[in-house]
């Protein structure tokens, strides 16, 4: 394909991914048969329909929260909700709710890699050990944003709108949200100027050092009730730290939200989505996208120099720093992530956040909340905001 050919190719595409802007669509569960309706790829789809009690445990692990109302029945029963309860960012083992699902575009055109550039993030209920769910997706189309000094790479954005739904029929959780589109062409050789990262990180003994002793020196609010007249604006919230990232960290996010597959049922996903492959320029097999997360081969081969982290694994850490500073006894109603930087395999998240407002609505006690992810160099990867309800004194 001729460089004038793909950009035709390209544009055709975001004609067809628009003439379908708005539809509904109920994603079907796993990633195989990879065909909805002749259109619609349901690569992430529904990975998860039973939120159990294992599941909700193995997303803890994948994100490195300890808090026991995730994790033990015993600890549960002696909280209001009286049995585990999932993680907020629980939704990736659902549905990846990264922008990435939502409509799903059909990557036809070869050189077109998405990055999840953030969501945003409203909780409407709990959700519980045992509760089971399904999805409705609106797509909400591509924009093109190529920047007119910098015609290449193409970039593009995709927004989508995902609910999901428990068996009572509730809205649990919807998330607006999407990703950003690199198009870079149908022969990139290595690594792509926009992703450059110079290179890894080499840890010294005393960062390593700093780096265990901040995860000793985790707090987390738990039983003991944090009311909304006890909070200030300006207080900071205890700081979190994520790292250095691994291969295996990734691993175990793939693990946790179900978004894997091997052999035959991988090969029909190429075969059916020829966009969401890149070819080993070692061995000359193809293989999905996904794998970004853990080799920097493949990573090089779509125009990132190495291997990266999830950007919902990411955001499911920001949303630690929140739980653990609310307590069993808040409730995290929103939160809003957009994605800065790349988390890139060795590099360390240092999570911070602050308490920015308070205030009384529709008679809920309402604190807002900024937080950031910062990886070892103070480069900023995730700027966060979050509403959490809390507990009011007056309640009792």
């Amino acid at each position: 394909m001729t460089m004038e050919e793909w950009h035709r190719a390209v544009d055709e595409w975001v004609k067809g991914e628009n003439a379908r802007a708005g539809k509904v669509y109920k994603p079907s569960v796993g990633m195989y048969p990879p065909i909805q309706e002749g259109l619609v790829v349901s690569e992430m789809g529904i990975n998860n329909r039973l939120a159990s009690a294992d599941l909700i445990r193995h997303y803890a692990d994948a994100i490195g929260d300890t808090n026991p109302l995730w994790r033990f029945e015993e600890y549960a029963r002696t909280t209001r909700y009286g049995r585990i309860i999932a993680p907020p960012r629980f939704l990736d083992c659902i549905a990846p709710p990264s922008g990435m699902g939502m409509g799903f575009p059909n990557f036809g055109v070869p050189g077109m890699n998405p990055l999840n550039r953030g969501s945003r993030y409203t909780w409407f209920e709990n959700i519980w050990a045992g509760d089971e769910f399904t999805v409705e997706d609106r797509y909400l189309g591509v924009e093109e944003v190529t920047k007119k000094e910098r015609p290449m790479p193409r970039l593009f954005l995709f927004d989508g709108l995902r609910k999901y739904i428990n068996q009572r029929g509730e809205v649990v959780a919807s998330v607006k949200g999407g990703a950003i589109v690199v198009g870079s062409g149908p022969d990139l050789k290595g690594p792509d100027p926009a992703f450059t990262v110079a290179k890894k990180h080499v840890y010294t003994a005393e960062e390593l050092k700093a780096i265990d002793e901040a995860y000793d020196a985790e707090k987390r609010q738990g039983m003991e009730v944090r009311y909304w007249e006890d909070v200030h604006e300006g207080d900071e919230l205890p700081r979190l730290v994520k790292g250095p990232l691994t291969v295996l960290d990734s691993v175990a996010f793939f693990h946790a939200i179900g978004y894997t597959t091997a052999f035959k049922i991988t090969k029909i996903l190429l075969r059916e989505q020829p966009g969401w492959g890149v070819v080993d320029p070692e061995t000359n097999v193809p293989f999905p996208v996904s794998g970004i997360h853990v080799s920097d081969v493949n990573a090089q081969a779509q125009g990132v120099p190495f291997a990266i982290g999830f950007a919902a694994q990411l955001e499911g850490c920001v949303s630690q720093l929140v739980t653990d500073w609310m307590g069993d006894d808040g409730f995290l109603k929103s939160l809003d992530c957009q994605m800065r930087h790349v988390f890139t395999i060795g590099d360390t998240a240092w999570i911070t956040g602050k308490v920015t407002g308070k205030r009384v609505e529709d008679g809920e006690h309402l604190v807002d909340i900024e937080a950031r992810a910062e990886n070892q160099d103070r480069v900023l990867m995730v700027p966060a905001k979050a509403t959490v309800r809390l507990l009011s004194r007056h309640d009792f």
